[in-house]
């Protein structure tokens, strides 16, 4: 079940090899993790300690119907938002 909290609607939880694989870009005709995110990504997987959580939020489909839609990667620790970064948005 996904962590609740009043700021973030969490959808998934996501592995770290799910997440490179789900958000693998082509650049210069290779693939690089989170492509032009690469650095956030890697600075997120710099903090993360055992037991912390990666999760994607997103806004609820409402908000990306009217053009204010945005998704983020959040690591939890505990519970609590570690570090996020912006993945997408309307």
């Amino acid at each position: 079940m996904p962590p609740s909290s009043e700021h973030y609607n969490f959808v998934e939880r996501l592995t770290v090899p799910d997440a490179e694989a789900e958000y693998s870009v082509i650049i210069d005709g290779e693939p690089v993790a989170f492509g032009h995110c690469k650095k956030e990504w890697l600075s997120l997987l710099a903090l993360m300690q055992d037991g912390d959580e990666i999760w994607r939020s997103s806004s609820p489909k409402s908000e990306w119907r009217r053009g204010s839609g945005t998704e983020f990667i959040v690591l939890l620790r505990d519970s609590t938002v570690v570090y996020q970064f912006l993945t997408k948005m309307s």
